[in-house]
């Protein structure tokens, strides 16, 4: 599999998508003619090679390429012919339209991989950890300010409190118990504070929801499934946090 995910990817490139195609008859040579047909022609490209080991080579200007690679008979079943069309491109603009037309051409088309989805995935995951932790942050500033050093052992639910001591026994950083806390805690924390951390969210509960929906988003991506091509970032209020931060430190 290494030649799929490693060798036809060129430094002209930045992205990949991979589809998996599996065909019970013959049928689908005709479906490759009518799928290069297509995206030749909406995407304005033209066929650069055909070689006779069936993998076809299209390309534009080093802005995009697909080839599409009918594996050898060592993988194919007796009953199916296995297909995987890779897709090369720089600018995921280029290839909306050609994923429209994959999924209206073939009926049984899987996506496989996809460069571009794990960039989403990585960018998602480095801003939430870094709202994470400044959400711990001000959440220490406020509490310690209000209630000193004991706040950990009276202001937090024995549960959360229990596993989080158990998990810094363990640890070799030794953080604060609260950076011991799963992200979900924190939401926990804060409405069992609500008097006073409830200005993390301008006392409003609707904004405090919000850490449900990247909780799920969080375990999305952290079991390597692929988020949709959105902005999450209005989820995390940075600048209420970077305001009670600057106050006190």
């Amino acid at each position: 599999m290494s030649d799929i995910f490693f060798d036809y990817k060129t430094q002209d490139f930045v992205f990949r998508d991979i589809f998996l195609i599996y065909n019970l008859d013959d049928d689908y040579k005709s479906d490759l003619s009518k799928f290069i047909l297509n995206i030749t022609n909406i995407n304005n490209l033209s066929i650069n090679r055909i070689n006779k080991n069936k993998t076809f080579y299209i390309i534009n200007n080093n802005l995009f390429s697909a080839k599409i690679i009918l594996k050898k008979e060592k993988i194919n079943h007796k009953n199916n012919k296995l297909i995987f069309i890779v897709i090369n491109y720089s600018d995921n603009t280029v290839i909306d339209n050609i994923r429209e037309n994959i999924n209206k051409i073939f009926n049984n088309i899987f996506y496989f991989y996809s460069d571009y989805l794990i960039s989403l995935n990585h960018n998602f995951f480095k801003n939430f950890s870094v709202y994470e932790n400044k959400l711990r942050f001000t959440i220490f500033i406020l509490m310690f300010k209000e209630f000193g050093e004991s706040w950990w052992d009276n202001k937090v639910p024995s549960d959360i409190s229990k596993l989080c001591k158990n998990r810094y026994k363990s640890d070799h950083y030794k953080f604060h118990f609260l950076f011991y806390s799963n992200f979900i805690d924190l939401k926990k924390i804060i409405s069992y504070n609500w008097s006073i951390l409830g200005r993390i969210f301008n006392y409003d509960k609707e904004n405090l929801l919000k850490l449900n929906e990247l909780s799920s988003l969080r375990n999305f991506v952290c079991h390597s499934r692929f988020l949709p091509d959105e902005n999450f970032d209005y989820l995390m209020n940075f600048e209420d946090l970077d305001r009670i931060i600057q106050e006190y430190v």
